[in-house]
């Protein structure tokens, strides 16, 4: 604005000595300094008010965000809860139709009364047709204690395990 060098103020400075007078020119340099002071004490306050108020806005523009945000989640945390919701419903439907088939299955008898076969029809029982039962065959050890060899070990493990028929949940 105002280009003010060295050689300008040099003649500012000459002027004002022979127009004031070098009597009265220090009086009239406290009087400008203590008014370049209370303009720049003002200049001060002005840019300290200004950045308070820009701070408020920044600090209110980023409270609307916040607010913005807590809507976000809180909007998203409901919905996930509704959808939990709704997956329990289903999950608790499911198992209540397990339950309803399941409860119906016990209620309903094993084996029909026309598929078993009377002691008449079959005639005796047979050891035969008996499940035999697995008997544990005793380990030989050697005297000091040790594991079994091998030779025993074969002969303790079972052959081939009897066909029972089985009797599950989804049969």
């Amino acid at each position: 604005m105002f280009d003010l060098t060295s050689s300008k103020l040099l003649i500012v400075a000459l002027v004002a000595l022979i127009v004031v007078g070098p009597k009265d020119l220090p009086v009239l340099l406290r009087a400008i300094g203590k008014y370049v002071g209370i303009i720049r004490r003002q200049a001060n306050e002005f840019r300290a008010y200004f950045d308070e108020a820009m701070k408020e806005q920044e600090i209110a523009k980023l409270r609307e965000e916040m607010v913005a945000m807590k809507r976000d989640v809180q909007a998203t945390v409901e919905s996930a809860g509704r959808a939990l919701e709704s997956d329990i419903q289903h999950a608790k439907s499911d198992l209540d139709s397990v339950k309803g088939d399941l409860d119906r299955r016990i209620a309903e008898p094993a084996v029909p009364a026309s598929a078993v076969p009377s002691q008449s029809d079959s005639g005796p029982v047979t050891p035969e047709l008996l499940p035999v039962p697995a008997t544990p065959v005793s380990l030989q050890s050697s005297a000091a204690g040790d594991l079994p060899t091998d030779a025993a070990r074969a002969a303790s493990t079972p052959a081939a395990p009897a066909a029972r028929p089985s009797v599950g949940i989804g049969a």
